[in-house]
């Protein structure tokens, strides 16, 4: 009977096993009820399910891979629509952590799952609804499902919960699963379920996640700081299986780039904060380095602030006043120390450049009209500002062309203006005025030289090409005290940089400064007046002594020079005030000796004339002119004999004949005098009356000196011998009690040697 015959292949079965036969699903495969009507196909069904196939699904008969016999119904047997996909999805099986053995052999697993569509059609059930049988759909269905702890309530699926065997990599496992259900036509499972990751290591249905079109990580990551989730919206990009996908859609670097910008505009519309600046800062260095400058029409950037950072929207050719200037690290290194001179609402933060740090990028910028790199504007304008020739007569006058003039950004900007902030602060005006004197003009020389333009007026007018002169030169900058200023004048700029490190050499050692005194119609004479004068008192002596200057050189431009030089060469000679003054003194001794020696030569005249003497002058004082020895040599007449009579005044306790005059006392013999007139008091203080008194003559000087003139003789004699020509050329030259040898120009012309012959007579 059919009971018995079941029975007996059950019994085959388990005969099968242990022989260890292999192929026995061709065992459980149970051939299809054949259509008769002698035969009652429900009672034969019925008996089959009973009695043959419920049997075979919990009887140990199938082989796993350790060639253990297992139930069908505790393992899972692959189900798929060709050979190759049962295979593949044992692969996938084999990897799943459900437990040890829990697959048939891997050369059976196809034939394993034709047993079990046998088993569908006595049931006329799907054999998908066998637990044991797994396809791709119900694998998907795992993933899904215990990919999820519901006690955890994750809000999406984490790849770290897939429930696979250790070491087994999850997107290659996934991409192996999406790639099976695909070419296993279930692309709407793909769709269904939680099985594809994205970016972040979650897992999400197909359509929910974009293709990534070669993001830039760093893009990704400032979308993490933006409050944008990126890489959850992301199918991970080793997903190989979707590469050539087209369905989804795929997002670039730029619409990525576009969106994160939206985003940080969005950013700006609420209080800029942290988040805002690093954002603006990263995608500001992606955008330049990727040479992608339509992306920063309207791009948000910032300014370095003590507080909130002022947003700045970077637009195209904006007016000067409001183009904002590049990161102070950008500007030129020699301008760099004058940047607090400059709004800095309107001059990027330094972070941009430390994120953006290449020259080239800035130069791009600049010459896309988006920010400024220097401080210095140059442009073509109609200008109306005749400055060397104002004021000018009543009537329009403006340039007839535009010409070339140059301006400094942000000069006269309202209240943030480098006027308006250095009209409050001398530090600040101190700055200003360096970076006009040491930077500007240095740079742009150009800018002072005067130039010609024919005006709407008919005629033509000077004009200076830079345009921030007449700012300089009209407003109120220069402090003076507390909230009041006053136009530059030599006066107030004098003021203003007396006690900084100016002196009165500046201007000499920086001629930019006098170029601009002179352009703001400042003499450097009137500059430095002000300049060494703190009060009315000083002003009025620096007067007298210019004023005294003019009157001793009658104004000759030679004398005045030579003044000059004397203070030019006082700087570095310290000891050249010690000489002058002596030589002062020198000279006022000299004046007063011969005022002196003038006097006491008429008192002696006067003095011998009034006792019956003829007096008559032989000859002149010496040369010692500083002690006023030699007076006067006087000759003396009366009843028909001659005296000679040598004058001496003296302040001390000696008086000096020279040589001469000691031979002629000892010719004249008693015929010779010295006259002495001590002088004890001033020129001032002169009293003729005790002069007279204490005049003295004495004779018989030539007895006394008569020796002194006999050994004088043979030194003289000595000494011309020994200072002789005694060897050709050179001479012994005895002077002022030194004795030094003497060669003359005639040795080294007649005898010395050129360089060559010197070199090659000591070689």
């Amino acid at each position: 009977s059919i009971e018995v015959a079941c029975k007996l292949l059950i019994e085959l079965l388990q005969f099968a096993v242990s022989s260890g036969y292999r192929h026995i699903y061709r065992l459980a495969n149970v051939p299809a009820i054949p259509e008769s009507t002698q035969i009652n196909s429900k009672w034969l069904k019925n008996c089959l399910e009973a009695e043959l196939i419920s049997k075979i699904r919990t009887h140990h008969c199938v082989l796993n891979e350790s060639n253990v016999a297992v139930s069908p119904q505790d393992l899972n047997l692959p189900a798929a629509n060709t050979l190759d996909s049962v295979k593949g999805l044992w692969n996938l099986l084999k990897d799943w952590d459900v437990g040890p053995d829990v697959l048939p052999k891997r050369s059976e697993a196809a034939g394993w799952w034709e047993s079990a569509i046998s088993w569908g059609k006595i049931s006329e059930e799907n054999s998908l609804c066998f637990k044991e049988v797994v396809d791709g759909q119900k694998l998907a269905e795992w993933v899904d499902s215990q990919s999820l702890d519901p006690s955890v309530n994750l809000p999406t699926y984490p790849l770290s919960r897939l429930l696979l065997k250790k070491g087994v990599n999850a997107i290659r496992w996934l991409d192996r699963l999406i790639d099976f259900l695909r070419s296993s036509g279930l692309d709407e499972v793909i769709r269904k379920y939680n099985i594809v990751p994205n970016q972040r290591g979650f897992m999400k249905p197909f359509q929910k996640l974009c293709r990534d079109e070669g993001i830039d990580e760093r893009l990704k990551n400032i979308a993490e700081l933006l409050d944008w989730s990126l890489r959850e919206e992301l199918r991970d990009t080793e997903l190989n299986c979707l590469s050539g996908e087209k369905e989804a859609y795929g997002w670039d670097n730029e619409y990525v780039m576009s969106e994160l910008i939206k985003k940080l505009q969005n950013r700006v519309e609420a209080t800029p904060d942290d988040v805002f600046e690093r954002a603006s800062v990263d995608i500001f260095a992606w955008i330049t380095e990727n040479g992608k400058w339509n992306l920063l029409r309207d791009f948000p950037v910032f300014s370095d602030g003590p507080s909130s950072p002022r947003v700045i929207k970077l637009v195209r050719d904006l007016d000067d006043e409001e183009r904002p200037l590049a990161p102070v690290s950008a500007w030129p290194q020699d301008l760099q120390p004058f940047s607090e001179l400059f709004p800095s609402r309107y001059t990027l933060a330094s972070a941009f450049f430390k994120a953006a740090p290449n020259p080239e990028i800035w130069e791009r910028l600049e010459e896309k009209g988006l920010i400024r790199n220097n401080v210095v504007i140059t442009k073509n304008v109609r200008f109306k500002d005749f400055l060397p020739d104002e004021p000018l007569a009543d009537g329009d006058h403006e340039t007839s062309e535009p010409v070339s003039v140059t301006d400094i950004a942000f000069i006269t900007k309202d209240e943030i203006g480098i006027m308006s902030r250095v009209r409050k602060s001398s530090r600040l005006a101190r700055i200003f005025w360096r970076f006009l004197t040491e930077w500007l003009v240095r740079n742009k020389p150009e800018a002072l030289k005067i130039e010609n333009a024919h005006c709407d007026c008919k005629e033509s007018h000077r004009y200076y090409p830079a345009r921030w002169l007449v700012p300089l030169v009209r407003n109120r900058w220069v402090p003076r005290g507390e909230r009041r200023s006053e136009e530059a004048t030599a006066q107030s700029l004098a003021n203003l940089l007396r006690d900084s490190e100016w002196n009165v050499n500046s201007l000499e050692e920086n001629p930019a400064a006098v170029e601009l005194l002179e352009a703001m119609g400042i003499s450097r004479f009137d500059f430095l007046r002000e300049f060494v004068s703190k009060d009315d008192y000083t002003r009025n002596a620096v007067d007298e002594v210019f004023i005294d200057m003019l009157a001793i050189t009658q104004g000759n431009v030679r004398r005045l020079a030579q003044a000059n030089q004397y203070l030019k060469v006082l700087e570095t000679n310290p000891s050249l005030p010690k000489m002058v003054e002596e030589h002062l003194e020198r000279q006022r001794r000299i004046h007063e000796n011969k005022v002196l020696g003038d006097q006491i030569e008429k008192l002696v005249r006067q003095s011998l004339e009034q006792e019956g003497f003829i007096v008559q002058r032989t000859g002149v004082g010496s040369d010692f002119q500083i002690e006023y020895d030699n007076v006067a040599q006087l000759e003396l007449a009366k009843l028909g004999i001659t005296w000679l009579v040598e004058v001496k005044a003296t302040r001390g306790k000696v008086v000096r004949i020279t040589y001469a005059q000691a031979r002629a006392a000892v010719e004249k013999e008693t015929r010779y005098f010295i006259c002495v007139v001590p002088v004890e008091s001033e020129i001032a203080d002169l009293n003729m009356d005790d002069l007279q008194t204490d005049m003295r003559f004495v004779q018989n000087i030539g007895a006394r000196v008569a020796p002194l003139c006999s050994d004088l003789e043979g030194f003289n004699e000595l000494r011309n011998v020994i200072t002789g020509d005694i060897s050709s050329g050179v001479q012994l030259e005895v002077e002022s009690g030194t004795a030094r040898v003497r060669i003359s120009n005639s040795v080294w012309k007649n005898e010395g040697i050129s360089l060559v012959e010197f070199a090659n007579r000591l070689n």
